[in-house]
């Protein structure tokens, strides 16, 4: 593992002391259940409270006990409270994070897209395009936000939607990623999406960079960047790896990320005392009809999911609902 892979672990040190709160808040047990434990990130909560619901009527006796919150902190409180299936919205940081004492493979499952949201009270809301959006928001009396991209994956790849902003925007600024970070200074940072959202919501910033699904489940008004730049298409993945943003770890040192489309990704904690029904979960949420709740929220499913085994021998269960490659001794991604 190489020492910026390591950082991206530990970049969300300072919030730990939140792990016990956060987790005393998941959802209880009833009767004789089988309880598993799934730690999802924030981003897929709507989605997945409607897939919870679902599993759950077709699996009466499975309690899942779901925690949202921004995967770098899920990843920091597995470490203390282990979960039976992790979900997170940058499926490298299970290689990173999960591997090898807890992951013998991940699943990228769905992707999003970056979007910039705003509201009806958004300074020059009646101007802004998705041509023009550039221009607007380096006006100085705009305010803009997007979540921490030491904490939060939607702060980091919003950094990487700037850099390939740069490269396509049409009449794009000079500089304008820089000028973008200055805009969007720690001031008007939050830890995660949804406090970037209430921040946009409570008329303290104007515009916000944030997933696609969370302008949708929280109905607001978005402009949409262009495939070029919204890290929304695998199929440009070529393209948006043209790109790397370093960030701030909690420990004033630096880790680079290479640019990647937007994967959410998922995997069993080889920890797991219910691998069995973990099982059931996992292939109910890769199945048709979850696929069918992650499209209401603009989380396009990956049809089939993709993943990898570095066990170099994938569960054969896997195989039967997802295409996943054996690969006994990847590297670590930047």
């Amino acid at each position: 593992m190489t020492g910026g892979a390591r950082r991206l672990l530990w970049i969300a040190g300072p919030a730990l002391a939140l792990v016990g709160l956060a987790y005393a808040s998941t959802r209880g047990c009833h009767g004789s259940r089988q309880v598993v434990r799934v730690f999802v990130a924030d981003a897929l909560a709507t989605a997945i409270t409607q897939i919870e619901e679902s599993f759950e009527r077709e699996n009466p006796d499975v309690d899942l006990r779901v925690t949202f919150e921004g995967s770098v902190m899920l990843l920091r409180m597995h470490l203390l409270h282990p979960a039976d299936v992790v979900v997170l919205a940058d499926y490298r940081l299970i290689e990173v994070g999960l591997r090898p004492a807890d992951a013998d493979w991940a699943v990228k499952f769905a992707t999003t897209e970056i979007v910039i949201a705003r509201t009806q009270a958004s300074r020059y809301a009646d101007e802004i395009t998705a041509e023009n959006w550039a221009e607007i928001l380096l006006r100085p009396d705009v305010l803009v936000s997007h979540p921490d991209p030491a904490i939060d994956p939607c702060g980091y790849y919003t950094r990487m939607a700037w850099e390939l902003a740069e490269r396509h925007a049409p009449d794009r600024p000079d500089g304008l990623a820089a000028r973008l970070a200055a805009k969007s200074s720690a001031k008007y940072q939050r830890p995660d999406a949804l406090s970037v959202l209430g921040l946009l919501q409570s008329r303290a910033v104007d515009y916000a960079f944030v997933y696609r699904c969370h302008a949708v489940d929280h109905h607001l008004p978005h402009i949409r960047l262009g495939d070029a730049m919204s890290l929304g298409q695998p199929a440009l993945e070529n393209d948006y790896k043209a790109v790397r943003v370093t960030v701030p770890d909690y420990r004033g040192k630096n880790v680079t990320i290479e640019g990647r489309p937007i994967a959410f990704g998922l995997s069993i904690s080889k920890r797991s005392h219910q691998a069995a029904q973990a099982e059931r979960f996992v292939r109910f949420l890769l199945s048709p009809k979850a696929q069918a709740v992650l499209r209401r929220s603009e989380i396009e499913p990956l049809v089939p999911p993709r993943g990898s085994s570095w066990s170099g021998v994938p569960p054969a269960w896997l195989t039967e609902v997802a295409t996943v490659e054996a690969i006994p001794d990847s590297p670590i991604a930047p």
